[in-house]
């Protein structure tokens, strides 16, 4: 029936052609209850678009050979790969290095978390290479495709050949091996990770047997397949804050932000406002590709400083993708909840408890904070690799030493999952926990020798310890974790971050309860970080009086080697001071008491030196 269709398409009777096929479709839903077959119904499409595959080439004279037409030609060198209908920018170094992978490898998987911009770089690296193969580069979307024995029938409708042959014994994937074994082709399997152990099978299967076939797989995780090369597509480079305008656009990133925001509002003036809202919108949208798409297009409605400030909450922003796109691309949250949707339930919980860590986190710190009896300790190293594999954490190698850490798109994502569950609260305190115990190992390590490691990694946890005294300050109950969290980072606040250091003791001061040393170191706190606004050689009324009232805490508790740092605390104070007038202002009356008499003769002080919150 398909021969006789295309006979009566080549003579010019394609209305003919057509009827024919839907009497067919007619005669099989009536008497046998199916529709036409696969190849029928592509014979259809191919006469509906005039599609020259099908097309007949002029008799040749005798002895000649039929050459193909030009159109023919055409097809069988670029194969089926989508005609590009918007500019491909951002990523010129990742198709080269994909076209040096092809050289030296028949499998190369690009693979990245969803929205990186896979597919687009699978076909935009295949397009650059088409011409190496005689048979051209053939494109097969594998999203819409939900078992595993429907991969062979969707590449060979992407080749344009029929597989019905198969049998029991001769299976239709070894009938699209066949057809493969005679060609010199390139397949771009794209969107693999929901069918990651067929497809893995399939690629296997095709390489060992057809020689001239190479393949480029798109998916959120590598195949797992011998003789496969992985080329991670992250997001597109940021302007880091505080970038100036003008430099905004020799970011990748901007420069895919401008591409469509110009096309959807052509009118755009890109003065310096307009570049600087830019620049705040792709870091905040981590630089991923399909985010930034959505994003260009609610500029036809909102400013660009407008647009930079609604970004933050991304998800209810970024809801107006291409209306002909896959259903999953058409907003930031269904390509998320894509990726999410293919984790196992103990990757889901741990994806979803990792939204607690800010700016990373170590394997310590997640083995500790978000392990519990259902999440065992020994398992979150499996599941964290299985999600660093699958692209939604990313693993940062540097001096020996492993950090992992989530894009803020994916870590709102899991936090929005977190917020609904019943163990928020639960790791919410373990984390406080957690980085109370570092901070207080950090006190004693800033004293050391070892002050570069702990000044490191204090820098490193810095975004963490934040979110820990806020946890601790605002909720009920935790006056005296949130004092000792602030009281150990004393020194580490005076060394550089003292502004930030006052603010947040004059917060954690403000509390009710909390035990007396608590309190006391807190106020040791205070007597470091007061300084820099006196400097060493101005001595403080403020700092002493904070330092003496942790010492007489600390020595009523017989706390001694916390009184001895507050009795260096004040031994400073008389640095570069009038020792008269230090002893008559901040010190106690000299009767040869012994240093523990400050513990009862605080009133001997006078009440400026008293300090209070």
């Amino acid at each position: 029936m398909g021969q006789l269709m295309t006979a009566l398409f080549n003579a010019g009777r394609q209305a003919e052609a057509l009827e024919v096929f839907t009497r067919t479709r007619r005669v099989l839903a009536d008497e046998l209850g199916i529709d036409p077959s696969r190849d029928l119904r592509a014979v259809m499409e191919q006469i509906l678009r005039q599609d020259p595959a099908i097309t007949l080439a002029p008799a040749a004279p005798p002895g000649i050979p039929r050459q193909r037409t030009g159109a023919h030609q055409h097809l069988r060198q670029r194969g089926n790969l989508p005609l590009r209908s918007t500019s491909f920018v951002g990523r010129a170094a990742e198709v080269r290095r994909t076209l040096e992978l092809l050289s030296v490898s028949r499998l190369v998987t690009l693979a990245g978390a969803g929205g990186a911009g896979k597919t687009a770089l699978g076909i935009e690296a295949a397009r650059a290479s088409a011409d190496r193969f005689s048979d051209g580069a053939v494109f097969v979307r594998l999203a819409a495709i939900t078992e595993g024995d429907m991969l062979a029938p969707a590449v060979a409708d992407a080749l344009a050949v029929s597989i019905e042959g198969g049998t029991a014994a001769h299976r239709p994937r070894d009938v699209l091996i066949g057809h493969l074994r005679t060609r010199n082709t390139l397949l771009v399997l794209d969107n693999c990770e929901h069918l990651i152990e067929p497809v893995a099978s399939l690629a296997e299967t095709i390489l060992s047997r057809c020689a001239e076939v190479q393949i480029i797989a798109t998916s959120r995780e590598a195949l797992a397949v011998p003789g496969e090369v992985q080329l991670p597509v992250a997001p597109l480079p940021v302007p880091a804050p505080g970038t100036p305008p003008g430099g905004i656009t020799a970011f990748a990133s901007a420069e895919l932000f401008l591409d469509r925001a110009l096309a959807a509002t052509p009118d755009l003036i890109l003065d310096t406002q307009t570049l600087a809202a830019v620049g705040v919108i792709c870091q905040r949208l981590d630089g991923i590709p399909l985010a930034l798409e959505l994003a260009a297009a609610r500029l036809a409605s909102l400013s660009p400083a407008e647009l930079a400030d609604r970004v933050r909450d991304r998800f209810a922003l970024l809801t107006s993708g291409s209306r002909t796109a896959d259903a999953r691309q058409q907003t930031l949250r269904a390509t998320v909840d894509w990726s999410h949707d293919l984790l196992t339930r103990p990757e889901r919980l741990l994806f979803r408890r990792l939204a607690v860590f800010r700016g990373g986190w170590t394997l310590d710190a997640a083995e500790h904070v978000v392990a519990d009896r259902e999440l065992p300790p020994s398992a979150v190293l499996d599941l964290l690799d299985r999600l660093v594999r699958q692209s939604l954490v990313v693993a940062e190698h540097a001096a020996g030493h492993t950090r992992y850490r989530m894009f803020e798109t994916l870590r709102q994502y899991a936090a929005g999952k977190l917020g609904l569950a019943a163990d928020r609260d639960a790791l919410l305190a373990a984390h406080a926990r957690f980085y109370l115990a570092l901070a207080e190992q950090a006190e004693t390590g800033l004293r050391s020798s070892a002050q570069p490691r702990w000044t490191q990694t204090l820098n490193a946890e810095h975004a963490n310890v934040r979110a820990a005294l806020a946890w601790l300050t605002e909720t009920d109950g935790h006056a005296d974790e949130a004092l000792r969290l602030a009281g150990s980072l004393g020194l580490y606040w005076h060394m550089g971050r003292h502004l930030e250091g006052r603010d947040t003791l004059r917060r954690v001061m403000s509390l009710t309860g909390g035990s007396p040393p608590a309190r006391a170191r807190a106020m040791q706190a205070v007597s470091l970080v007061e300084r820099p606004r006196a400097c060493i050689v101005h001595p403080s009324e403020q700092c002493a009086a904070a330092a003496l009232n942790s010492l007489e805490i600390f020595e009523s508790v017989g706390d001694r080697p916390r009184a001895a740092f507050s009795r260096l605390l004040l031994a400073v104070e008389g640095v570069g001071a009038n020792p008269v007038t230090t002893r008559r202002r901040c010190s106690p009356k000299l009767t040869g008491s012994s240093p523990r008499s400050a513990t009862t003769g605080a009133r001997r002080w006078p009440r400026s030196c008293r300090w209070r919150p």
